[in-house]
């Protein structure tokens, strides 16, 4: 299985360079961790590749081809300020919306796609809910409903912006397990993450960002002092250094 590449990747917002010279090759069947300070391009990223940002220049490919073509095989999971909880739909039918992808113009989901969508609710444990409005769930509750849509996708790769951002402790000890699983039964996903404690127990691999690439390699190569102190600065150079970390967003 090849890699999802991105080569060259420029992104500028109103002549201010966001990503830069973005060249990266993530390894399938990996949780992979995209950290950096604050500002660093990291949820920009991620939208390059999806194609919600334009590019100045650059590619993206997934199995050799452009991602556009590729499309269904990668889910793309927002961050929750962007999700209008006030649309008028249920948790069943998000999920039974990730199902329209492979489906033709004016085709309506049929009981395959039905059952399709519930059994990815009783993968992350929500069919129980599949009734509610999203806007009665949950932080992390509405993130599993939304990686529950990936897997009623069928993507392979999971793209996700900031999953733990504002929820409690056990909510993101259920998601990061559950991912795990996902990646153990051949998923392929990519956290843009903030929480510099769980590094080295979430990731296999991690992107080191500040606008452009500072390193990115296995969680032991690019997790040192050095690098950090490049994307962050001294002070938390001389942290990590000592062995304390720091939770830097």
């Amino acid at each position: 299985m090849e890699n999802l590449i991105i080569q060259n990747m420029n992104i500028a917002y109103q002549g201010q360079s966001a990503i830069k010279n973005a060249t990266l090759a993530f390894e399938p069947n990996k949780l992979t961790g995209i950290v950096g300070p604050n500002g660093a391009g990291k949820s920009t990223l991620l939208k390059g590749i999806m194609g919600l940002t334009p590019l100045n220049t650059g590619a993206v490919s997934l199995y050799g081809k452009p991602l556009k073509d590729m499309i269904n095989k990668i889910a793309y999971v927002e961050q929750r300020q962007e999700i209008d909880l006030s649309f008028p739909i249920d948790v069943f039918g998000t999920v039974l919306f990730g199902t329209y992808a492979k489906l033709g113009f004016f085709q309506r989901p049929k009981q395959k796609e039905k059952d399709l969508a519930l059994k990815a609710l009783e993968k992350v444990g929500m069919a129980a809910f599949k009734d509610r409005h999203i806007s009665e769930l949950s932080g992390g509750q509405l993130q599993r409903v939304f990686i529950a849509r990936a897997l009623a996708q069928e993507a392979e790769w999971l793209l996700l912006d900031e999953p733990f951002a504002g929820i409690d402790a056990t909510s993101e000890k259920i998601i990061i397990e559950l991912l795990k699983q996902l990646r153990d039964e051949g998923k392929s996903i990519v956290i843009v993450h903030h929480d510099l404690h769980k590094v080295q127990s979430y990731f296999d691999d991690i992107v080191l960002i500040n606008k452009e690439v500072v390193a990115f390699g296995t969680v032991s190569e690019v997790f040192t002092a050095n690098n950090m102190g490049r994307a962050y600065g001294e002070a938390i150079s001389e942290m990590i250094s000592l062995g304390g970390g720091t939770n830097v967003k």
